[in-house]
């Protein structure tokens, strides 16, 4: 196989320049903007964002709240996607996203940093400071989501003559928040040892005279190894039928076309109401960004906003003027 985009060390304060930036560029019109997690390998680490919107439709939204579009160049490779937005009027879907996460090690005051660990950037703070703990029926729905995703970014990567190891890098570091959960859904303890090799490639990658090449391949056959038996185990977990592969099982389960014995039915009920109005209300804003819940096993069931190619140009070469000369 071939690595491309190796990553390169950057300076952190780039980082806090370029969220500090962000949050004053859109908080004319943003309902609040948060950053989560850390930044411990600065040149692989990215930059996550939630954004609340209010629900009205504004023809350049998608421009608008682009980090591409607002920020110099300089800044573009410190997002690896776009953030993610919820509607303010959606606040309460958090609730059923893995935005609501705490982890048992940080709920009973240890450190942990599976959670999404908010600092208000701009506007108000309106997302509630505290979630209930995850019910198991919490657990078995994320689980299910992370369970398609998975396969289908890794599938996607495998099928590249070119492999980035950014995105490999990317992939694999946030491949420990799910075996978290499994291991706290299952009462393993596969995370741990998971994440410190994970770290130590990472490390490696952006040493000055490191072996990126060997610290890349082991990233590649340690998530392709804990991919697979993460599937085994979604498989047991959703009942999987002989021979079915875990990530349709669970479509199945989460698109309401099987019902799942663990998975309460007043929580998937209000849960698929939930997703429903979200996905309604962000394509009333004219927004299609990055979602807080996978798309996939609902893609016959809701739509995203779907930008004409000539209104994103115009849009683009306005915003980019404006933000020059403004």
């Amino acid at each position: 196989m071939t690595f491309v985009d190796f990553p390169r060390r950057l300076d952190m304060a780039m980082y806090d320049e370029a969220v500090e930036q962000y949050g004053r560029a859109v908080k004319s019109r943003a309902v609040a903007v948060y950053r989560g997690g850390r930044v411990r390998f600065p040149g692989l680490s990215d930059i996550d964002l939630l954004v609340v919107v209010d629900d009205q439709p504004v023809w350049d939204n998608e421009e608008f709240y682009s980090p591409f579009v607002r920020l110099p160049r300089r800044y573009h490779e410190l997002f690896h996607h776009r953030p993610h937005f919820v509607p303010l009027s959606c606040i309460d879907a958090l609730a059923y996203s893995t935005f609501a996460y705490t982890s048992k090690a940080a709920a009973q005051g240890g450190v942990d940093d599976a959670g999404f660990r908010r600092l208000l950037v701009a506007g108000d703070d309106v997302v509630p400071k505290a979630w209930p703990m995850p019910s198991y029926s919490w657990y078995l729905c994320n689980l299910f989501e992370t369970a398609i995703t998975a396969r289908l970014r890794f599938d996607h990567f495998q099928a590249s003559h070119q492999r980035s190891v950014r995105r490999l890098a990317s992939m694999a570091a946030t491949f420990r928040f799910p075996l978290r959960q499994l291991d706290e859904l299952n009462g393993t303890s596969y995370e741990g040892a998971y994440s410190a090799i994970v770290d130590r490639a990472r490390a490696e990658l952006l040493e000055t005279n490191g072996d990126v090449h060997a610290a890349a391949g082991v990233l590649f056959t340690l998530y392709a190894a804990t991919l697979a038996g993460f599937e085994r185990s979604i498989g047991e977990l959703a009942n999987a039928r002989q021979g079915e592969p875990a990530a349709h099982a669970a479509r199945e389960i989460l698109a309401a076309r099987r019902v799942h014995a663990s998975i309460e039915p007043s929580y998937m009920e209000s849960r698929r109401a939930a997703i429903h109005t979200y996905f309604d209300r962000l394509r009333h804003a004219k927004i299609s960004g990055l979602t807080i819940f996978v798309r996939e096993p609902y893609r016959t069931e809701v739509q995203l906003y779907r930008q004409p190619l000539w209104v994103g140009r115009t849009a683009s070469a306005l915003r980019t003027a404006i933000d020059a000369f403004g």
